[in-house]
């Protein structure tokens, strides 16, 4: 599942992938940045993938540098954003399928 949220706790887009992978991470931030234009500031955790995603749009130009901030404190809005959402996570241990992954977010 992957999130982006603006400086107001404002969900601006969500997308929920099969693989939490390079490829995944890179469509998400294509797809986020079409939609929503270049921002200011981009906090990502330290999650490789999506480093590698993050470096690969900034070769493209599609990504300035100085607007990627990689830290685990930052983005600390974005975790408590989905924290109900972890609640009902961890009684199931993990969602087995998008089916039920759909079907859990859509009561949250």
């Amino acid at each position: 599942m992957y999130r982006a949220i603006d400086s107001n706790v404002l969900a601006l887009y969500f997308e929920m992938r099969k693989h939490r992978d390079y490829v995944a991470a890179y469509h998400f931030l294509k797809r986020l940045l079409a939609t929503n234009g270049r921002p200011e500031r981009l906090v990502t955790d330290q999650y490789q993938a999506t480093i590698k995603a993050v470096k690969h749009l900034i070769r493209q130009e599609d990504l300035i540098q100085s607007a990627h901030q990689c830290s685990k404190y930052r983005n600390k809005l974005i975790e408590q954003d989905h924290r109900f959402i972890k609640r009902h996570r961890v009684r199931s241990a993990s969602f087995h399928s998008i089916r039920t992954a759909r079907a859990t977010l859509s009561g949250v």
